[in-house]
């Protein structure tokens, strides 16, 4: 067969008359890594099918190209194998598995649960949790202190004038917390909230003790001439210690509204009696319970709705009750 070196239209039409179940418009793998040698290595292409033609029996084409070298398979093949995540990498997952756990209220025995594991191995298989001792310690410190040092940078700077809010609450456990929130507009006229101390407190809540606190809190943030008014409940304990820290108190408007609406409810007192008890009777009862969703299903209620019990610190549970019942 001749060949011209500067066309390859005779090898081409060769190939299509003599060998024409060969694709030769077949590509490389796009996978497969290729190098080129820098110096010509002639390769022998052998006849993969049987011709009619006597001297194509024994034919064998030498062309003149770059041999290709392929990569090991096992080069390929390690990119798909679990390596282990780098440092500053592992660093950046673990502070947002600990921002999870604290923003959306997740325990930390999260990092424990199985399916969670899994989760994370199929999303990225070098990282390993870490522990919950790890997190709850050495990681949530570390975290902590660099919020910290944000938060009141932020203060110094553009606190200038600043409002508190404080609330006192009793956990289920029967342990006595105080909160103390912070609230300004900002040099970009926006408007920032912080919490600056949520803590345990077993002392007797009185007006001296109270004020004491307060004002730790606040100077602890460096805040003691910037509070420019309090708000809180209508407690006369933590009304005197505003007043005792020279702060302008503005009184809770929700709280306030809940003083007025509970004094006018008692105009209605026997009515709101016979309603909680019908409440409580339901929610006592799992069999009557039953038989009133079995009733709304008749009715065609769809989903069943359920009764609403009021509690005398939220006038609008009392509303949301009566309306439920109504209904």
């Amino acid at each position: 067969m001749k060949h011209n070196q500067t066309s390859t239209s005779n090898m081409m039409r060769h190939m299509r008359l003599k060998h024409s179940t060969i694709d030769l418009n077949k590509r490389r793998p796009s996978n497969m890594h290729v190098e080129e040698n820098n110096v010509d290595d002639p390769i022998v292409i052998e006849n993969q099918l049987a011709s009619t033609s006597s001297d194509s029996q024994t034919h064998m084409a030498t062309l003149n190209v770059h041999r290709p070298t392929v990569h090991n398979v096992q080069d390929t093949i390690t990119r798909y194998l679990p390596r282990p995540v780098g440092a500053s990498r592992r660093t950046l997952i673990d502070q947002q598995v600990l921002r999870m756990i604290v923003k959306e209220y997740y325990p930390f025995s999260i990092v424990e649960d199985k399916e969670f594991g899994k989760l994370l191995k199929m999303l990225n298989p070098g990282y390993d949790l870490p522990s919950r001792k790890t997190l709850s310690t050495s990681l949530l410190s570390v975290l902590y202190n660099e919020t910290y040092d944000k938060v009141k940078s932020d203060i110094v700077e553009n606190g200038n004038f600043v409002s508190i809010t404080t609330d006192g609450w009793t956990s289920v456990k029967n342990e006595s917390y105080i909160a103390v929130t912070t609230h300004f507009i900002d040099n970009d006229c926006k408007l920032k909230s912080y919490l600056l101390s949520c803590f345990m407190y077993s002392e007797s809540h009185t007006s001296d003790n109270l004020k004491n606190e307060l004002l730790r809190v606040i100077k602890e943030w460096g805040l003691e001439h910037r509070v420019s008014a309090c708000t809180s409940d209508n407690a006369p304990n933590i009304t005197k210690a505003i007043d005792l820290c020279k702060w302008r108190h503005v009184r809770c408007f929700a709280h306030s509204l809940n003083l007025a609406v509970q004094n006018a409810i008692k105009e209605i007192q026997e009515v709101k009696e016979k309603v909680s008890g019908i409440v409580r009777h339901f929610k006592k009862s799992s069999t009557a319970a039953g038989k009133l969703k079995s009733i709304q299903e008749q009715l065609g209620y769809s989903p069943p709705l359920v009764l609403i019990q009021d509690v005398v610190t939220r006038w609008n549970s009392t509303f949301e009750m009566f309306q439920r019942v109504g209904t």
